[in-house]
């Protein structure tokens, strides 16, 4: 059985699809986005979907109920952190290619 718990702390060795982190920057831009396209789009990116994840899990955002969708999790961090993470990601993607 896979543990949870070991997916989201294994997120920190996967890079996000640089389409894809570029599409959710521009969405989350947009001062009239909707949840939906941001959950569709950062369900594509198993990077993303477990940063967003370990974001809304961590002992700063929990409040005490562990999530487990997407949804409820970009729900909680909010736009703003979802943001800053996909630019962390993108540098840390942009940094291992040129090594």
């Amino acid at each position: 059985m896979i543990d949870f718990g070991t997916i989201i702390d294994k997120a920190g060795e996967l890079v996000p699809m640089q389409p894809t982190a570029l599409r959710l920057a521009a969405v989350l831009s947009s001062p009239d986005y909707g949840i939906d396209e941001v959950v569709k789009l950062a369900s594509f990116d198993q990077a993303i979907t477990a940063g967003v994840l370990r974001m809304a899990n961590s002992v700063e955002s929990s409040a005490g109920r562990r999530i487990e969708t997407i949804k409820d999790a970009l729900m909680r961090v909010g736009a703003g952190r979802v943001l800053r993470l996909i630019m962390g990601l993108s540098v840390k993607n942009s940094f291992h290619r040129s090594m």
